[in-house]
């Protein structure tokens, strides 16, 4: 079993410390596609896994969940959460056993997830309609002919000549935001909205194909990735994905600084739905010129996972900053300018 870099009390002390320096951008990988991000002393959770529910579901069956990096944190003890994701239903991506007590010890706690999927996370939340946000995207396709089942059949991504200059001044939001001071107030229709503003955390509705671009029978996606802005940083959290066409396309005009992607890649013989392998994940940071790519979504279950040697092998041949964390290690970035 993995031990994490930091767990339990030393965890918790660690995210106090890091509300020391409020300027700087902190983040945490908590295992699977789970990160903490704080900025000012506030904090956003992305489609946190922090309980053994899968592994006592599958214990008994030919498809065995076994565990292989021990949990960072209970869930109840984060009792400073403003804001959670869940990027699909999926339950390493929606968990109620983390879900429920996480909403329980933060009473203002507002989810966002795809419109799509708002029957499930409700009833895996305990939380009210009015606590979730649902968004949709103007996917490329319905049942894009992304899909792909082995190793470099997601299709190609045009690579940039050279890196971007990352002292060129950042762009105007390409996308318009919805402001939510009440929630409901929206100015839209349920179910229309593609970004929502939650305080100081700005998030936005991204495709994404695992491994396809599903939706449901109204034509909303049922997989999402968010690109979150919050005061001078913008991260992007592709959810489970491969790649699609216009991909790179949707995401270079938010000039990420931070990019968390799934290498775990897709083999059929695993039997689930897969990601990015981990040199897709680093062509595609280069690609939407991100300042920074994180891999995640390996190392929690023995039978869907893949070594980061080559993501980090491939990153260094692009000439592409990465870094990689062991569960519960805190990531910070200083500087916003590009």
């Amino acid at each position: 079993m993995i031990h994490p870099a930091l767990q339990s009390a030393a965890f918790l002390a660690d995210v106090a410390t890091a509300r020391q320096s409020p300027e700087q951008l902190h983040l945490w990988w908590l295992g699977q596609s789970a990160f903490l991000v704080q900025w000012q002393g506030r904090h956003l959770l992305f489609d946190p896994y922090l309980s053994d529910s899968l592994t006592r579901k599958y214990a008994q069956t030919d498809k065995p969940h076994v565990r292989m990096t021990e949990q960072v944190i209970a869930p109840e003890r984060l009792d400073f959460v403003e804001v959670v994701t869940s990027s699909h239903n999926h339950t390493d991506h929606l968990d109620a056993e983390t879900l429920k007590p996480l909403a329980q010890a933060n009473p203002g706690l507002v989810m966002v997830c795809p419109e799509a999927n708002r029957t499930t996370v409700r009833e895996r939340s305990g939380l009210p309609d009015e606590r979730i946000v649902g968004l949709t995207t103007a996917a490329p396709s319905p049942r894009s002919e992304a899909r792909g089942e082995g190793r470099g059949e997601g299709l190609p991504l045009v690579l940039p000549t050279a890196p971007e200059n990352i002292s060129s001044p950042r762009p105007s939001p390409p996308l318009r935001v919805e402001e939510r001071g009440k929630m409901g107030a929206t100015g839209r229709r349920p179910g229309t909205l593609h970004s929502v503003r939650i305080g100081h955390w700005e998030i936005h509705a991204i495709p994404a194909a695992h491994e396809a671009l599903d939706t449901d029978k109204e034509g909303r996606p049922i997989y999402l990735g968010f690109v979150v802005r919050v005061g001078p940083w913008t991260l992007y959290h592709s959810g489970d994905t491969i790649l699609f066409p216009g991909m790179a396309d949707l995401l270079k005009p938010f000039r990420v600084d931070v990019a968390l992607l799934p290498i775990n890649g897709r083999a059929p013989e695993r039997r689930v739905a897969g990601n990015l392998w981990g040199q897709e994940a680093a062509q595609l940071a280069a690609a939407i010129g991100a300042r920074c790519v994180i891999p995640c979504h390996y190392e929690m279950f023995e039978f869907n996972t893949a070594s980061p040697s080559e993501f980090v092998e491939t990153c260094h041949f692009l000439g592409q900053p990465c870094a990689v964390l062991r569960a519960g290690e805190r990531w910070s970035l200083a500087n916003p300018s590009r």
